[in-house]
């Protein structure tokens, strides 16, 4: 059989390489970024080995948080995902079968003289809320879900931002404020130093939720999601205080929602 007279097959161009996965944060990571200041609820240690040890499944079927003020009912009610009118009254199991729902339940295993341990929920909100709402685990994470990761698209949607200075929360820092262009819905707060380094990365995120509020990221300067954010204080000063649980104080409008885009 003689030889074959075909062409031989020239290689094709290389394929592009692959993007890397993106990276969600589980419920078994420890979310660090900046470190809170010494004192904070939040800043507690050993909280996994204090949930760990609470016999959950001995509450009451059926429990109730109507001794809670509305405001901190409504935090309670934003951790879970649901309207703040329908969170109460509480079911034990299906709480049992979630992360967030198990912090939830502590509140009252926890409760000594009070009816509900809001102290104790708070730290287990800081543990679980970033697992809960599957955010991205770095700030290039994030950059591919809302499709900026490619060649100067992160540059020109910064520079089609716009810069506010001197701000209230960052007081006397300078914040530049931009969306993706593919991802309106996504607000980046971009605080800078005197030197227009980037200190810290504050997005919110409408239109995730089933409880029509917002999500809170930040990200620390290295670009790992962060479970703190400096704030200012009154006295001139700043404070590097828990995230989202602050975040809440200053996004929330009359009716207890946290829905506020660009607080006044």
């Amino acid at each position: 059989m003689g030889a074959s007279c075909a062409p031989p097959v020239e290689p094709g161009p290389p394929a592009p390489p692959l993007a890397p996965p993106v990276s969600f944060v589980g419920c078994d990571d420890v979310v660090g970024g900046i470190a809170l200041d010494a004192g904070l609820v939040e800043e507690q240690q050993g909280y996994d080995d204090a949930l760990a040890a609470l016999d959950l499944n001995a509450l009451p079927a059926r429990l109730s948080l109507g001794d809670l003020s509305p405001f901190l009912l409504s935090i309670v009610a934003f951790a879970l995902d649901v309207p703040a009118e329908l969170v109460d009254p509480l079911d034990r199991d299906d709480l049992l079968e979630t992360h967030m729902g198990r912090a939830v339940l502590a509140g009252f295993a926890t409760a000594d003289a009070d009816p509900y341990d809001f102290a104790f929920f708070r730290r287990g909100f800081h543990r679980y809320y970033a697992c809960s709402r599957g955010l991205p685990s770095t700030f290039p994470d994030l950059l591919r879900v809302v499709e900026l990761d490619a060649d100067g698209a992160l540059e020109d949607a910064r520079a089609a931002g716009v810069i506010i200075d001197d701000t209230q929360p960052k007081r006397p820092l300078r914040r530049r404020l931009w969306s993706p262009p593919s991802y309106p819905d996504v607000f980046v707060a971009e605080t800078l130093d005197d030197d227009d380094a980037i200190r810290e990365t504050e997005i919110v995120w409408q239109g995730q939720r089933d409880d029509g509020n917002l999500d809170f990221l930040v990200y620390a300067p290295d670009g790992a999601l962060s479970a703190g954010s400096h704030f200012a204080t009154n006295s001139g000063g700043s404070v590097a205080s828990a995230a989202p649980y602050t975040c809440l104080f200053c996004h929330g409008d009359d009716a207890l929602a946290f829905n506020v885009v660009r607080p006044d």
